[in-house]
């Protein structure tokens, strides 16, 4: 394998997880009808998810013509299970009761389909399914079959949304088909299919480089303004419009360097702690009447939560995880695939 030079992280990624995980506090802690509109932060939190884990796998396949998934889920479970196991003993110890089913659920990852205790924890359910799905999908295709990404993930795209359409016209509720992971993958796969052409075929991929594209991107992120809580039958096109509008989004800023917003990259680098443990602070505010100062101290209260659980227990797991399994993309260069995230 050649050497490759020490990683950097690409700062706009970083800038838009920090609004990810923004508009999710938000969305949890609404001092008027238009801040609920903040889930969207987890649509972009699964095109952005899509479009770095793939990009791992496919630096991976550039360097060796293979994946190790056994050393992909080790890395990634080191990263997600010591902090959300940490919650599920937090939630245990001042909630006994939950010491039953929900626990398992949450515990094994299949909340988002099963009664479960806390109402965030099902996008990293999600997000898990996705972590063990990608790389088997990636081997059953190998290198040479990697060109069929685009028309799978446009598949999926059409399915999921008309799975959604169907489900709410047979009288699914907003939670039944946002969490089910059948019903979210195709966020996930819009954002495998940016990183494939960003990784493999780079000159398609900055001939979407135009203002119009982005302009488009927020136009149709947009349209979740006009009806902050929609029905959901509604919801289920607005899901499919954010994936492309944040992909139109994510291709605009990645192309810019000069974009930089250094307080929310820092955001955006303890966006996973700041979500996981953001609940116990919305619980806390939720008991008093929302105002926008209470906002203000809520948002602020679940960022500094966030990066202390991520000091006292992600980054030390890091840092031994990158020691005992370290990774075989270390980095990136500037300008092609893209950072490893932590």
């Amino acid at each position: 394998m050649p050497n490759l030079p020490s990683a950097r992280r690409i700062p706009q990624l970083d800038l838009l997880r920090g609004i990810a995980v923004l508009l999710v506090i938000v969305d949890h802690s609404p001092c008027s009808p238009i801040c609920s509109v903040g889930w969207i932060g987890v649509d972009l939190f699964f095109v952005l998810s899509g479009f770095l884990i793939s990009g791992l796998l496919f630096k991976e396949f550039q360097l060796d013509g293979s994946i190790s998934i056994w050393r992909f889920l080790v890395r990634r479970g080191m990263k997600i299970y010591p902090g959300f196991y940490a919650l599920l003993a937090l939630t245990t110890l001042m909630h006994p009761t939950f010491l039953g089913p929900r626990l398992w659920h949450e515990a094994l990852f299949i909340q988002n389909y099963t009664p479960h205790f806390w109402g965030h924890t099902w996008s990293l359910a999600v997000e898990e399914h996705f972590y063990v799905a990608l790389p088997i999908l990636l081997c059953l295709l190998g290198k040479e079959r990697l060109k069929w990404i685009p028309k799978i993930a446009i598949g999926a795209m059409i399915a999921c949304v008309i799975m959604r359409i169907c489900s709410s016209l047979e009288g699914a509720t907003n939670e039944q088909i946002m969490y089910p992971t059948h019903l979210r993958f195709d966020a996930l796969l819009f954002g495998v299919c940016l990183s494939y052409y960003y990784a493999f075929h780079r000159a398609k991929f900055e001939q979407l480089d135009r203002w119009w594209f982005a302009l488009m991107g927020l136009g149709l992120v947009s349209l979740n303004l006009f009806d902050p809580s929609p029905t959901p039958l509604i919801q289920s096109l607005l899901t499919s419009t954010n994936t492309i509008g944040f992909g139109c989004i994510l291709v605009w800023v990645i192309m810019r360097p000069s974009i930089r917003f250094p307080l929310l990259e820092q955001i955006g680098f303890y966006s996973y702690s700041i979500y996981l443990w953001h609940m116990l602070v919305a619980g806390i505010f939720r008991q008093h009447t929302i105002t926008l100062l209470s906002l203000c101290g809520d948002v602020l209260a679940a960022v500094a939560l966030g990066v202390t659980m991520a000091v006292i227990v992600e980054m030390p797991m890091l840092r031994l995880r990158d020691k005992i399994f370290p990774s075989n993309l270390r980095v990136y260069r500037a300008g092609s695939a893209v950072s490893e995230p932590t």
